[in-house]
């Protein structure tokens, strides 16, 4: 079982899109899922979020127009999760502008299991300069999913409960980077402990967001419009 959070900020139909892929493309009894909804602008994708209300596995945090920093949000939805569903063998976090592809949790956790007796405590986005490839060269015969498949989005995040327990929660602090907010205080607590983070490629969660809230291109926009699927929606 897998305990994932995701914020939603807006962009009703990239977080209609995310949703929808997540629960066609991941088996329920697998996951359950605490969505955050920051909306200051769009009450619809409140509207949206509480339309999930009806399955089991679901559960809705509303904070519109908060104030809070995405840290917070994103350590509050981590504690509601724990609380309201218990801890699973994973947990997983993201914001709302991602495509789940089909078998991605699957593949993901198989990854991640196997690399893991090689000090790999973190799996996420490769835009971020704290990774470390895993690959050939690291192994003899490494299974299938472990070299063909990753996340891309920097905050997206797999991880064991142990490890948010070690060096959680997420802090804000500047960093030397885009999309390094929040995660980067986190990712330095972990890798100064021995800890490695790891990145696998291709990707099996895309991010789907191109811009950043004041409109500008977002960091890496070419790399993600190269391999987004057709039929994929991204704005």
């Amino acid at each position: 079982m897998t305990n994932i959070c995701i914020l939603m900020r807006g962009r009703l139909r990239l977080s209609r899109q995310a949703l929808e892929s997540l629960y066609a493309n991941t088996p329920e009894k697998d996951f359950t899922c605490v969505a955050v909804s920051d909306s200051e602008d769009d009450f619809r994708v409140t509207r949206l979020l509480r339309s999930y209300l009806d399955h089991k596995n679901f559960a809705l945090l509303e904070a519109n127009n908060s104030g809070h920093v995405l840290a917070q949000l994103k350590n509050l939805a981590v504690g509601w999760s724990s609380q309201r569903f218990g801890r699973g063998d994973w947990l997983y976090i993201s914001d709302g502008d991602v495509f789940f592809m089909p078998g991605w949790l699957e593949k993901l956790t198989q990854a991640a299991q196997f690399s893991e007796s090689a000090g790999f405590a973190l799996w996420g986005g490769q835009i971020h300069p704290f990774h470390q490839p895993i690959g050939q060269m690291e192994w003899q015969s490494p299974p299938t999913a472990l070299t063909e498949h990753s996340i891309l989005d920097g905050p997206s995040w797999l991880m064991r409960w142990k490890t948010w327990n070690d060096v959680g929660p997420f802090s804000r602090k500047n960093a030397p980077g885009p999309c390094q907010s929040e995660e980067y205080p986190f990712c330095e607590r972990l890798t100064k402990g021995g800890g490695r983070i790891g990145v696998i490629s291709p990707h099996c969660v895309i991010h789907t967001g191109l811009t950043q809230t004041d409109g500008k291109d977002a960091p890496g926009r070419k790399e993600r419009e190269s391999i987004i699927p057709e039929g994929v929606i991204a704005e």
